[in-house]
């Protein structure tokens, strides 16, 4: 099965937030947001960055090909919050993030880092996520072609979370 992303929306807002998603406060984003730790390396220096995916099935999470492309190494958090809580902290307070590792980064064949068209990737894990867990994650839901509408409505509203850093 193959699945089309298009951008439906010309006007975008964006607001920054202080790299800590508040518990609660959107319950519905917290089941399929993905935190990904990469490195790459940089003038013979490896750099770390971060960047934000979702979980569209017990393996596979989509993320941006930017993201994934010439990486060296990817952890996966699923069900983290915050940002700056390490590996080095243990268990993450609220006991919903699992710590994974991606097997393979899948591209688009069409993936053009100059202009970012076709910037789309999949990361499949190395394990299935664990959804018996209490308050365990839950992918994110797809429609498929059959239930897709183009157009929601005139001024349509939507909600999009993540986190990101970009070298340029």
């Amino acid at each position: 099965m193959r699945y089309v992303l298009r951008n439906w929306f010309a006007e975008v807002k964006i607001t920054l937030g202080d790299g800590h998603r508040h518990n609660g406060s959107y319950p519905s984003e917290s089941s399929f947001i993905v935190y990904i730790h990469h490195a790459f390396y940089v003038n013979k220096s490896l750099v770390y960055g971060i960047c934000t995916g979702s979980l569209i099935t017990s393996q596979y999470v989509l993320t941006a090909a930017h993201c994934v492309k010439d990486k060296e190494f990817f952890e996966v958090y699923i069900g983290a919050t915050n940002v700056n809580y390490t590996h080095a902290d243990g268990i993450y307070p609220n006991g919903l993030r699992q710590e994974l590792e991606a097997a393979d980064a899948i591209i688009h064949e069409d993936y053009n880092a100059t202009t970012n068209v076709h910037d789309i990737a999949l990361l499949r894990l190395s394990k299935p996520v664990d959804f018996s867990l209490p308050n365990s994650p839950k992918p994110v839901c797809i429609p498929s072609a059959k239930h897709y509408k183009p157009y929601l409505s005139e001024t349509p509203i939507l909600l999009t979370y993540g986190w990101g850093t970009n070298i340029k």
